[in-house]
C-alpha cells in the first residue's frame, strides 16, 4: 500500500469521490497545479490570482485593445477558476468595461486539445469581436487553434496582443502582436510536494497550503506597424 500520494487533480467532478475516500481513510496525500475548497487535502500550486494579473497587466502595457476576449473552460478546478478570475478583475481596474469583454468557456474535458474540437467556438467568438482586440488564455492548448482561427478569418490584423500561461512550442505570433506568458516553478512545485508527502507518511499532520510565484516574460515585444486591413473574412 502507498504510504502517501502525490495527484494531480484533472478537474473532472467524477474523480470527487476518489478524493474523498482518500480523505476519509486518512491517506496522506498532496495536491498539486490546483486544489479544491470543497476537499480539505493539502496542496502545492502556483499563484494562479497573482499570476493572472500580472499577466493581464502586462499585456494592457503592450497590447491596449477595444475588446478582449479570455479563453477558458467549464472545468471547475481552482487553477480554472482563480486564472479567469485575476484576469477579470485585472481589466476591471483598469477600467475595461464589462462590455468590452468575451468570455469563451471550453467544454470541460475537450475542445482545448483537439482543432476539430476547438476551432469552431474560437472562431465563432472572433467573428463576434469589433475593432482591435486582444486575448488571454488560462493555458497554451488553444493556441494553434486560435492561430488557425486568426489565419483563416484575416482577423490578425486586428489583433493587439496575446497572453498565456505555459508556453506553446509550435505556436509564433505575427511581428505586431504581443505575446507574453507565464512560466510555472513546475520544477519547485514537484519538489515541495515530494518534501510535504514524505512528512506526511512520517506522521507529520500539519496541514499545509503553498503557493509559489510564478514569473511573466515577455515573448515578443509588437512591432510598430500592423499589417494593412484585407478583406472581410470568409464564413465558417
Amino acid at each position: 500500500m502507498a504510504q502517501a500520494l502525490i495527484i494531480l487533480y484533472s478537474g473532472d467532478p467524477s474523480n470527487l469521490d476518489c478524493l474523498r475516500a482518500i480523505q476519509r481513510h486518512r491517506i496522506p496525500c498532496v495536491l498539486i497545479d490546483r486544489y479544491l475548497e470543497e476537499i480539505d487535502l493539502d496542496y502545492v500550486t502556483s499563484d494562479n490570482p497573482r499570476a493572472a494579473e500580472d499577466l493581464a497587466t502586462r499585456l494592457l502595457d503592450l497590447a491596449p485593445a477595444q475588446r478582449y476576449l479570455i479563453v477558458t473552460s467549464e472545468e471547475t478546478c481552482s487553477s480554472v477558476r482563480q486564472r479567469e478570475q485575476g484576469y477579470q478583475a485585472r481589466l476591471h481596474r483598469a477600467g475595461v468595461s464589462p462590455d468590452r469583454i468575451s468570455i469563451l468557456r471550453m467544454p470541460a474535458g475537450r475542445g482545448l486539445a483537439a482543432e476539430s474540437d476547438g476551432y469552431p467556438a474560437i472562431y465563432r467568438a472572433l467573428a463576434e469581436l469589433d475593432g482591435t482586440f486582444s486575448v488571454l488564455l488560462i493555458n497554451s492548448v488553444p493556441l494553434l487553434a486560435l492561430s488557425r482561427c486568426l489565419d483563416d478569418s484575416g482577423l490578425w490584423q486586428h489583433c493587439r496582443g496575446i497572453a498565456a500561461f505555459d508556453e506553446h512550442p509550435l505556436f509564433a505570433a505575427p511581428p505586431h502582436v504581443a505575446y507574453v506568458r507565464t512560466v510555472q516553478p513546475l520544477e519547485h512545485i514537484a519538489r515541495t510536494a515530494v518534501r510535504l508527502a514524505v512528512a506526511k507518511a512520517s506522521g507529520d499532520q500539519t496541514q499545509r497550503r503553498v503557493l509559489l510565484p510564478a514569473e511573466v516574460q515577455v515573448v515578443q515585444f509588437p512591432s510598430a506597424v500592423a499589417p494593412m486591413a484585407s478583406a472581410a473574412p470568409a464564413a465558417h
